[in-house]
């Protein structure tokens, strides 16, 4: 857990994972933090990523709208037999998300090669398993007017990729609050400086 939240420090995320998330659960844990008076137009993106772990499989969803604003969510969300399993629910994840914040027009980006070609239809899904995700992607899609499918190296999509490996850190025993905050110099030379100085005193090597 404390490996993902330092990865997570340069986005000042604050983290809130719970045990189970349908598609209104998720509609309203985003609604928590967002108040948005009108939907902007233009195109959003929604970066995506997934992630297996012993602990489970996790989402990491970024949606960035025309103005800015950018929405994180981190799922955890059980067993998943492979990595590509694990792509496509991204993607089914990011397309909620998005839809639940009302744009029209979306870019879906991701770093699987396999996902997005199989998307754009320059893929066959040979497995079944796939074959069916896909379906599901499709009509997802229908919610909006236009869906284009890109693909990003990795790391363009550490955003994303950091958050579905927190949700995957933990076993979800119990639940956690992780708050990620960005320490600045100032405070990080406060933290370390003034204890050294009282030592010094302390042990009469203080000098003026």
């Amino acid at each position: 857990m404390v490996k993902w939240a330092v990865e997570l420090s340069e986005y000042d995320i604050r983290y809130a994972p719970r045990p189970a998330i349908k598609a209104q659960i998720l509609a309203d844990f985003i609604a928590e933090g967002v108040t948005l008076e009108t939907t902007p137009e233009g195109v959003w993106e929604v970066y995506v990523d997934g992630a297996t772990s012993k602990h489970g499989a996790g989402k990491g969803v970024v949606v960035r709208t025309p103005t800015g604003v950018v929405h994180e969510i981190a799922i955890w969300f059980g067993a998943l037999k492979t990595n590509n399993a694990a792509e496509y629910e991204a993607i089914l994840a990011g397309m909620t998300a998005a839809n639940d914040l009302g744009p029209r027009t979306i870019m879906v980006l991701s770093d699987s090669s396999l996902a997005v070609n199989q998307l754009n239809g320059a893929f066959d899904a040979k497995e079944d398993a796939l074959a069916h995700y896909m379906e599901r992607v499709k009509q997802r899609a229908n919610a909006f007017e236009a869906v284009t499918y890109v693909q990003i190296p990795r790391e363009e999509n550490m955003h994303a990729d950091a958050l579905s490996k927190l949700a995957t850190a933990t076993d979800f025993e119990s639940t956690r609050l992780v708050s990620v905050q960005k320490e600045e110099e100032e405070t990080r030379q406060g933290l370390w400086s003034t204890p050294l100085k009282q030592h010094r005193t302390m042990t009469g090597e203080h000098r003026s």
